[in-house]
């Protein structure tokens, strides 16, 4: 963090600051223009993986159906406690799953461009947007699998 200090009398306060050593420089803002957050494995690592869960969520309730695995009936919308409230077929079920892994996809570029502005200002801390992904992307792929396994 920077701090700025203010004086009221400022010429003599720049005096003093002369007399024990401390000479004023000039300087001008350096604007970071070019930032590779694809060249970072703190980032990269953590968008593959929100990429990989993401493809698996939007493939696995697709092949399922392909296959033939999901019942005539599936759970579309459920209360807070887990309880079904909407039944539709599997074609619905599977085309809401792969919704939610388009708005998941959605969000990781949201995420991604986040940080990409972001590390503009501070690099260190730009990662936090695409683990936020990460957790927002893991957190639905647990929900499928729990469906899936229960309604299945």
């Amino acid at each position: 963090m920077n701090y700025a200090v203010a004086p009221i009398n400022s010429e003599e306060f720049i005096k003093d600051l002369e007399k024990k050593g401390i000479h004023c420089i000039e300087w001008e803002p350096r604007i970071v223009k070019n930032t590779n957050l694809y060249k970072e494995k703190k980032i990269m690592i953590p968008f593959i993986s929100v990429t990989v869960i993401i493809i698996i969520m939007i493939l696995n309730p697709f092949i399922l159906y392909l296959k033939g695995s999901l019942p005539g009936q599936m759970p579309l919308n459920f209360s807070s406690s887990f309880i079904p409230l909407d039944f539709g077929s599997g074609k619905q079920f599977v085309f809401s799953q792969m919704a939610y892994g388009v708005l998941n996809m959605a969000i990781l570029m949201c995420m991604y461009y986040a940080s990409h502005f972001y590390s503009k200002y501070d690099k260190k801390s730009a990662p936090k947007f695409i683990y936020v992904s990460l957790i927002i992307a893991v957190l639905f792929l647990i929900m499928q699998f729990r469906i899936l396994f229960k309604f299945s």
